[in-house]
Parts: structure tokens; sequence; C-alpha cells
């Protein structure tokens, strides 16, 4: 029986599920958890769709967003979880305390670096997004595909793929928005409630973080670092690391983006992204992280300059120092 048998018949089987994704979700994350939350109540399910903290406010315009829950408030139990977007069951944070091993996980993703953690594992890395996965799934299960459902599904394939521009992007993936589309789905109004959100003071701040950008191997290489409190300070209203990226993709000739997030004096977030010739999992991976080929992160308990050192050494190993 195949994986994604296996999952429908735990679904028909079960009446109680928890879904979580990993900690500081993206938007993919948090549509593929909800577009699997809508499918399941309409097959008369309880659902229950915890995350590790509340939803930031820069996302309240996603449909029945204030259905998650944060791990504070969770109570009750369940008979299977269902991790979306996941590489790894320590990614989902402090979740993890209400995993029971005696319970079913279904694990549902598109990362390079899955470690196949689940009980069943549906993982699909040429896949654009977990929400490309998902909705190959539903068609398996001979779903019946809602507005809303659809509505998470594009939302999640709209960001994870920039707006269609990341290589991930292929013709399987714009076949399927096209269905999305013909469902009701408002592409204008999705984008403009993504991407369109940015405030006076957000461009302001984004301009200083803009000229403090480093170049290295003749511009192949752009790298930021932000100061402990700077992404905190918007976080509630504006993801900056992807205006910060938007960007920087706008530069002829990088190649390798990386942020560096100042989380504490022995702690730092980073954050890397790919034009396309660069595996950047794979960088990721060298401390502990991972991610897509294109876009990865990893977390390093060190001061931020030796985090800078250590990172860029793996970079510019993959990065030719030579002109094109």
């Amino acid at each position: 029986m195949t994986p994604e048998k296996k999952a429908l018949a735990l679904i028909r089987q079960r009446s109680r599920f928890l879904i979580v994704t990993h900690v500081n979700p993206d938007l993919d994350a948090i549509a593929s958890q909800l577009a699997l939350a809508a499918y399941l109540k309409g097959q008369g399910k309880r659902v229950m769709v915890v995350h590790e903290k509340p939803v930031s406010s820069a996302f309240c315009f996603v449909k029945a967003v204030n259905q998650i829950r944060p791990l504070a408030s969770f109570f009750g139990d369940y008979d299977a979880a269902i991790v979306v977007d996941c590489g790894e069951l320590g990614r989902i944070g402090e979740v993890r305390s209400i995993i029971q091993e005696n319970k079913p996980i279904v694990n549902i993703d598109h990362h390079y670096t899955n470690e196949f953690f689940g009980t069943i594992n549906i993982v699909d890395p040429s896949a654009s997004s977990t929400a490309e996965v998902l909705f190959s799934l539903l068609q398996q299960w001979d779903a019946d595909l809602s507005k809303e459902i659809a509505y998470y599904l594009y939302l999640g394939i709209l960001t994870d793929t920039g707006s269609f521009r990341y290589q991930s992007t292929t013709f399987r993936t714009h076949h399927i928005t096209a269905q999305l589309l013909k469902l009701g789905v408002d592409p204008v109004k999705i984008y403009h409630d993504v991407y369109e959100d940015l405030k006076p003071k957000h461009l302001f701040d984004l301009a200083r973080i803009i000229q403090k950008v480093k170049y290295y191997r003749q511009g192949k290489i752009a790298c930021v670092s932000l100061p402990s409190g700077m992404l905190k300070a918007h976080q509630k209203e504006v993801d900056l690391k992807d205006k910060i990226f938007s960007f920087l993709r706008m530069l002829k000739d990088v190649e390798v983006m990386v942020i560096f997030s100042q989380e504490s004096t022995r702690k730092v977030r980073v954050n890397l992204r790919s034009a396309g010739s660069v595996n950047v999992a794979a960088i990721a991976q060298k401390f502990s992280g991972g991610g897509h080929k294109a876009a990865s992160g990893c977390t390093l308990e060190q001061p931020l300059a030796k985090a800078q050192k250590d990172v860029l050494a793996q970079i510019f190993k993959k990065v030719s120092s030579h002109e094109r």
C-alpha cells in the first residue's frame, strides 16, 4: 500500500487529529495546515491546529487563521498527528512535548532535507511547496476541493515559489494553480494581502538595512547582519526578511543571499537563499539546519562574528571567485 493510501486509511479510522508545523512558520506551512484542517473537518473529524507560539499578526489576513492555537492553550487528546512542511521533528520546537510516541505521525513535506520521521511519510522534494504536495494528495483521495481549500493551497504555492520566480516552479505548479483559479481564487487580492503591506516606517528601516549589505565574489554573494531586536520590532506587522530577500534577488549577478539575525549574544539565526546554481540546503546542513535547495536556514549557538566567518567560509566553497 502506498503512503498516500495508508494516510487515507488512517484518516478513515481515526477521529481526532493534531496538525503541527515548524517553528516560525511561513505561509506555506500555515496555509497547508489550514487546508488540511478544512478537508478533515469536511470529513467530520475533530481537528486541532497548534503552533509553538501565537500566529504573528502579519498573517491576520489569512482566512480562519484564528483557528490556530498556541501551545500554551492546547488541551485535549488526539488519535494521530500530522506534521506539515517540516524536515525534521525537532523543528516543531516545544510542540514536541505534546507528541505521544504511541500515536502515529503523518509527515507531509517537500524539503530536500526531510528525515522521514513519520509513521507515514509523504515527501516530494520535486514539488514547489508543501501546498503543492497537498493538492496532489487531495486529488489522490478524490477530495472535493472547496473554494476555501483552494485559497489556502494557492497562498502556499504563491509564497513558497516567490510569486512563481524560483526554480521550483514547474509546469505542474502552473497547472495546479490554474485549477485553483477555476475554483474562484482571487490572485489579485491574495498578492495584495501578502506583498503590498509595507508602511512608511518599514520602508525606512528596509532602506537602512539595504545600505549595509556586503558583497563578495564580485557581487555573487550578498549578505547583511541584523542586530538583536530589529526583526522583533517589525514581526507583528511584516516579514522584513522576505522583503530584504526580494530586494537582493533583483541584483544582476547574485548567486547566494544570506541574512544573519542576531537573537542574543551567542545565538544567530541564518537564512540562506540561492538564485539557482548553489544548493544552500547543503550549506545549512553543515550547521545542523536544512530546507530547500534554494531556501534554507540554520541556527548557530555562537557570537555573530564567528557565525558570519563560518557560514561565509562554506558559501565561498560553493561560489567561484572568477568572473563569469
